[in-house]
């Protein structure tokens, strides 16, 4: 379990790995494959997509409030930063008088006072630079889960393109069918008419005509879904007019992912979460420290004249003055805020080591998935082929009314049933190789990626 650390930042190791128990030195299912690098990203995507990819950084709108947020996170740090500063005012008031008298009535009086006044507390105790830490820290979280937001929505665009080109693949391949089965009754009829087979056999393909028109009007429905899908992602109207290849590509080979200690290291979802964590310890650290004596420096100067004219003519009145503030009694405030911030730490401890073995668990189920995909694929292709030979057979030694047609159509289920797979496992191998990515936290090609330069020039220090 990950050490707890009562309330100092400072104690806890700076390295997140010596924080958790021995990351495994490699994965359960080691790959033979490329080695990681940014080009994997474009190798994979391949040219159809990556540029889909792109305008999907530039113009997705929940991308463009992660980007925000890091905005927002930014501009803490400059308030953070403004608490540290001494604190400057200037205060010009006007007051015009008339008095009476028993003897008489006096003229109305004018004074106009102006007065500079400053302020600035002193960091004793490091509470400010405590603050501001947090701030820090807590930008940087914010950048990472930008980080994770791009390669999410890449991951989302290449979902949402792979299952367009499933959808319409097997759009065509049902309307294929349709052909196929068209034919086949075509056949039957004649020979019903000449005798040769029954009616009940003219009613069974007219009824697998039938379902496989219903077939394709579903299927239909499912591509124009898919584009939606895809153009919401884009950041466009969802009107269904993107257009795109009928076929899926073929995968790209896989790339080795590093070590899972280097994972840890690079994906922005477990840096994020081990971010929030030091920000929280600086958070507890500056409220431990709240309850110490703090000090306070002020300094004014004014001046008093009836006209503008006459300001600073004369001597300028000025003070100074120190405060030391030492909190006595404030109903345990001060002492409950200390322990929500201690329940924070703890609650972020096991986030973050939770994030920890759900990155870990989800590539290694990933790189098991890659094996067993290309088994089942490498079986599905084959069963599809024999299944095509089994239906040619069947429907010829039907017209030789060797087979009843029941034959034909548990051939033409099985047939029909393996065609489909084929291409669900095909898109499934692809998914694969975009998880691959995700989940290894590679950073996305410098082409592709879209940090939000305006918060750029925010630090860590």
């Amino acid at each position: 379990m990950l050490t707890l650390v009562a309330g100092c930042s400072a104690t806890r190791s700076d390295n997140p790995l010596d924080n958790l128990p021995a990351t495994p030195p490699q994965w359960a299912t080691p790959l033979e494959a490329n080695d990681a690098d940014e080009s994997s990203w474009s190798t994979t995507l391949g040219p159809q997509l990556e540029p889909l990819v792109a305008t999907a950084l530039a113009q997705n709108p929940a991308l463009a409030q992660q980007a925000a947020r890091v905005q927002f996170a930014a501009e803490r740090i400059g308030l953070s930063r403004a608490d540290r500063l001494p604190t400057l005012g200037l205060n010009l008031s006007g007051q015009r008088n008339r008095f009476n008298n028993t003897l008489g009535s006096d003229g109305p009086t004018t004074n106009i006072t102006p007065t500079l006044s400053a302020s600035f507390d002193v960091d004793l105790w490091g509470r400010l630079s405590l603050a501001q830490k947090a701030s820090r820290l807590a930008y940087a979280a914010e950048q990472a889960r930008f980080e994770q937001q791009q390669r999410t929505l890449v991951q989302q665009v290449a979902f949402a393109f792979y299952d367009l080109l499933a959808a319409q693949q097997l759009l065509l391949v049902f309307e294929a069918r349709l052909v196929t089965l068209q034919d086949s009754l075509d056949v039957i009829q004649r020979g019903y008419r000449a005798g040769l087979n029954e009616a009940l056999d003219v009613y069974l393909a007219n009824t697998t005509v039938a379902q496989e028109r219903a077939n394709i009007a579903n299927q239909a429905q499912l591509v124009f879904n898919a584009r939606t899908s895809l153009e919401t992602l884009l950041g466009q109207m969802p009107e269904a007019t993107v257009t795109s290849a009928n076929q899926l590509p073929e995968p790209s080979e896989y790339f080795a992912p590093l070590q899972p200690g280097q994972v840890l290291l690079q994906h922005p979802t477990v840096n994020a979460a081990w971010l929030d964590l030091l920000s929280a310890d600086a958070t507890l650290a500056n409220a431990q420290r709240n309850r110490l004596p703090g000090l306070s420096l002020s300094a004014s100067t004014s001046d008093s004249a009836e006209r503008f004219d006459d300001l600073l003519q004369g001597r300028l009145a000025w003070t100074a003055a120190a405060s030391l503030f030492q909190p006595l009694f404030q109903g345990g405030r001060l002492r409950a805020l200390s322990r929500q911030a201690a329940a924070d730490v703890q609650r972020l401890e096991q986030r973050y080591l939770e994030q920890v073995f759900d990155t870990l668990a989800a590539l290694q189920n990933t790189l098991s998935a890659t094996v067993t995909l290309n088994e089942r694929l490498q079986a599905s292709q084959d069963a599809a082929t024999q299944a095509q030979a089994a239906l040619d057979l069947a429907f010829s030694q039907y017209q030789r009314g060797l087979v009843n047609y029941a034959t034909v159509l548990e051939s033409q289920r099985r047939a029909f049933d393996t065609q489909t797979g084929v291409i669900q496992l095909q898109n499934q191998q692809l998914r694969n190789r975009i998880n691959v990515l995700v989940q290894s936290g590679l950073p996305l090609d410098t082409k592709l990626s879209q940090i939000p330069t305006a918060v750029n020039d925010q630090g860590l220090t």
